[in-house]
């Protein structure tokens, strides 16, 4: 049962009942984590990134730029963005400027004020990073350049390059107690790698689910029709939980039962509990 309690407003530049995606480019969502520092969202779109403080009745457009090889660009759709530390966001994506002055392919990226300025760490020109999880010291991603999956060390600069189950996949998850056990999702389900994607199997089918793996907690997943489940035993089983309005396009784990979910409009959902209820923390 979906539970709307409070709700958020649109951007900066923006007005109530404004989108802040546009449904005719996928994924409409690239992103969705906690700012550093504070408790406001951010959320990546195909339009830009935004800002949601706790409380406001508008969301804040971030007019993001990054720097590289001598070159400046805006840099805010299609714009991967995770949490790396509790200062730094890690980034990923295309130069908004299109025009030839950065290769189209950014690499990762890092920014440490909240997404305003991005410097590329390493592979610009090679790599194009979703799905970005900081775990074990490590960074973990899917690379659609590559079509495969990229793990790197804690500074981003040198990569081991490892194959998927299938090409386009969708979202990716690491165990947080075991660095080399992975759960990796396509349109059709899930897939795990327990040798550090070295190979993988199929254990579970499903619609596009996205996945999220808080420490010290269950793995959780989200499909396309609004399903939410959990599993205790690695992904290989799942417990339904509930039924959410809308079509889930990222979610996020904050902390142990603490989850947050963008649908495919660019509405934000919250849950405390583990995913049994979910707030409407932001409706475009």
């Amino acid at each position: 049962m979906l539970v709307a309690l409070g709700l958020l407003g649109c951007g900066e530049d923006s007005s109530p009942g404004q989108r802040l995606v546009d449904p005719r480019k996928d994924p409409a969502v690239n992103g969705l984590t906690q700012e550093p520092g504070s408790r406001a969202v951010l959320l990546s779109t195909n339009l830009g990134l935004y800002r949601i403080a706790p409380g406001a009745d508008r969301a804040q457009r971030v007019k993001s730029m990054v720097v590289a090889q001598g070159a400046t660009s805006p840099v805010g759709r299609a714009l991967a963005v995770a949490s790396g530390d509790s200062s730094t966001l890690l980034g990923s994506g295309h130069p908004d400027d299109q025009r030839g002055k950065l290769p189209p392919f950014l690499g990762l990226m890092t920014s440490t004020d909240q997404g305003r300025t991005w410097k590329v760490r390493s592979r610009i020109g090679l790599a194009d990073l979703h799905s970005i999880v900081p775990a074990h010291d490590r960074i973990y991603a899917l690379d659609t350049v590559l079509d495969g999956l990229l793990i790197g060390d804690k500074s981003g600069r040198r990569w081991q390059e490892r194959l998927t189950p299938g090409s386009r996949m969708v979202d990716l998850a690491v165990d947080p107690r075991d660095p080399a056990y992975l759960l990796a999702s396509d349109k059709h389900g899930i897939f795990r790698s327990d040798d550090e994607g070295r190979s993988w199997r199929q254990i579970a089918p499903g619609d596009s689910p996205r996945i999220a793996w808080p420490a010290n907690g269950a793995a959780y997943r989200a499909d396309r029709d609004g399903r939410v489940s959990s599993s205790s035993d690695r992904g290989v089983s799942w417990r339904p939980l509930t039924l959410v309005k809308g079509r889930p396009a990222w979610l996020t784990a904050l902390g142990r039962r603490w989850l947050l979910m963008a649908l495919d409009d660019g509405s934000v959902l919250e849950s405390a509990d583990g995913g049994e209820s979910w707030e409407t923390r932001f409706e475009p």
